[in-house]
């Protein structure tokens, strides 16, 4: 086909899923994914038209041999352990999946000759922001490592640091994004708003009429919540318009604190 060939890894995870779903049409796409977070149901609509390869990312010889007939114009990096309870749990296999899964997509990025990488960080990389809307020139930081907590947040700095440096050096198109906040369509229970959601729908599931709902932080806490559609556009936009080693934030420019997330929600609900 005269359709480009790109390289998805993560693809069965909650962005990357919906990455496939704007790419698949537009190239020929060939998606890595181990499971061990993402869900393959969520790549079942695309199964005939994508290359779907199950690997751990850890495992050099195994992404080089698994695709030694593909020639990559474009290489699309998300896989990784996300997953607040999976980073007090398992630090080491988060920082493992995040740290040597990278180094091994740049590695072979170089060894292909593939030019263009578009590689995931994160929010975390930052904690809270000092500012916000937030320039993509605040301080990475580790508040306390002791904390398994940061394992993903550690591992997102040295993805960051490592491909940006890379990249410079091999003279690479790489863009980093770090998405904001993101919210939408199968995005699993584990995140804030399908948390409260939820929890809605236990109390009228019992028809409890006081709805004493919990948040786990402060009510007056601010988030910019971005659907993840909006996200996706921007993803594409740095894969198009990218030059040489940049660092993005893509996120909503309007503020929700999580008092008002609940309001919404209760409204929802009636």
């Amino acid at each position: 086909s005269s359709k480009e060939k790109i390289l998805i890894t993560g693809g069965g995870g909650f962005i990357g899923h919906h990455l496939v779903r704007e790419l698949v049409n537009d190239f020929e796409i060939v998606v890595i994914d181990d499971f061990s977070r993402g869900s393959p149901t969520r790549l079942e609509p695309f199964e005939n038209k994508i290359e779907l390869i199950k690997l751990d990312l850890r495992d050099y010889e195994g992404l080089r041999k698994k695709l030694i007939n593909f020639n990559f114009e474009k290489i699309f990096h998300l896989a990784a352990i996300n997953g607040t309870e999976n980073f007090y749990k398992k630090p080491l296999d988060v920082m493992d999946v995040g740290i040597i899964g990278c180094y091994n997509i740049l590695r072979f990025a170089k060894a292909r000759n593939v030019k263009k990488l578009i590689i995931a960080s994160s929010a975390e990389v930052y904690q809270e922001a000092e500012k916000i809307p937030t320039p993509e020139e605040v301080k990475l930081i580790i508040p306390d490592g002791r904390n398994p907590r940061f394992s993903y947040g550690l591992s997102k700095i040295y993805t960051e640091f490592y491909s940006y440096h890379f990249g410079l050096i091999n003279e690479m198109n790489l863009s980093i994004f770090r998405p904001h906040n993101v919210y939408g369509p199968d995005m699993g229970l584990k995140h804030v708003i399908p948390q409260f959601v939820m929890q809605f729908l236990e109390k009228l599931s019992i028809n409890d009429k006081k709805m004493v709902i919990e948040a786990k932080g402060s009510l007056s806490a601010d988030r910019a919540f971005c659907h993840v559609n909006d996200i996706i556009e921007g993803i594409r936009l740095i894969s198009e318009k990218n030059e040489d080693v940049n660092v993005y934030n893509i996120g909503s420019m309007e503020k929700t604190k999580i008092s008002e997330l609940i309001k919404e929600i209760s409204k929802f609900f009636g």
